[in-house]
């Protein structure tokens, strides 16, 4: 999904660059106010997820819970745009009503209801808090959980799907077993790919250079992880997503893909083939600060039979 949108005089135009993490509907006195009205809509987005052309000014005030938030505007028309904690937003709030006709978003939650104008109906099936969440994982998943629903059938294979979420020009780690087609694929359409042999990496506790320029700071807008079984050592599965998504950027995308042979039953392993490792699989990426985007199960068609394939797509939440 591209989402585009600008302030109202024109001056400003933006395009978003990741998928949208949630849109929530606010009622707190602050939103009001910002929004002459009797509520704010926020499209919560990765922190740099944002391309602007025109002139953007901001101012800085505190917040309730004593953070600094960063509030952007269009110096001409004075329509807010978007706020952000400054300097260590996990996210930013693009506001709803920027964007143009088509999105087709809608909010998951209700949030500061405590302060709702008793006219305004709450929207049925919306997770609902009296102020704000103390874990944005919840809202995170319902969202992507609703979108998956509206969604029509997707083309393309995983890869293709892993491809389309993330930003031009990603950093892009692969993590895959074989020849690495995942890495020319995705050469191909720009991404600069690092590779990594898989089973080494994770048995050394990070999925590859842990740190970006510098030595500091995860170093991958996305990682491509696709995994068998027989390659990781059993020791090395408790925990695997944490492990692997300690290398990504905050909003950076997993695919994390696994492969499961007919013979790995009866509880031997950390994740056993059946309907049960699908799940116990998507709790480890939900435990790593994953939001999952889509999650598959298949049997595997390059594999022998009663293999299982799951492919997760996931984002981190920051």
């Amino acid at each position: 999904m591209t989402l585009t949108g600008g302030c109202q005089c024109g001056a400003v135009r933006i395009n978003c660059h990741a998928p949208p993490l949630a849109m929530i509907r606010c009622h707190c006195t602050d939103c009001q106010r910002q929004s002459a009205s009797a509520f704010g809509l926020s499209v919560y987005l990765p922190p740099d997820a944002l391309s602007v052309d025109g002139p953007v000014a901001w101012f800085e005030t505190r917040t309730a819970a004593g953070r600094q938030m960063r509030r952007h505007f269009c110096p001409r028309c004075g329509v807010r745009l978007w706020h952000r904690r400054h300097p260590d937003a996990a996210f930013l709030a693009l506001k709803g009503g920027v964007l143009d006709p088509g999105h087709g978003l809608e909010p998951v939650a209700e949030l500061w209801t405590r302060a709702r104008l008793g006219w305004v109906a709450l929207i049925p099936g919306a997770l609902v808090y009296e102020t704000q969440p103390a874990d944005w994982a919840p809202v995170f998943a319902r969202f992507a959980a609703r979108r998956a629903e509206a969604a029509p059938p997707e083309a393309g294979d995983a890869l293709d799907r892993f491809a389309a979420a993330l930003p031009p020009g990603a950093q892009v780690l692969d993590l895959g077993r074989g020849g690495h087609d995942a890495t020319r694929r995705l050469r191909a359409q720009g991404f600069a790919v690092t590779t990594a042999d898989p089973a080494a990496a994770i048995v050394a506790g990070h999925p590859a250079p842990p740190a970006g320029e510098g030595g500091t700071g995860p170093a991958f807008d996305a990682i491509w992880a696709d995994l068998g079984a027989l390659h990781i050592p059993r020791a090395a599965w408790p925990g695997l997503p944490a492990r692997i998504a300690r290398g990504l950027r905050a909003g950076g995308v997993l695919h994390l893909g696994l492969t499961l042979p007919a013979d790995r039953a009866g509880g031997r392993d950390p994740v056993p083939p059946g309907p049960a490792p699908a799940e116990a699989l998507r709790r480890m990426v939900a435990a790593a600060g994953l939001v999952i985007l889509r999650l598959d199960v298949s049997p595997d068609a390059g594999g022998s039979t009663g293999a299982v394939r799951i492919d997760i797509l996931a984002r981190h939440a920051g």
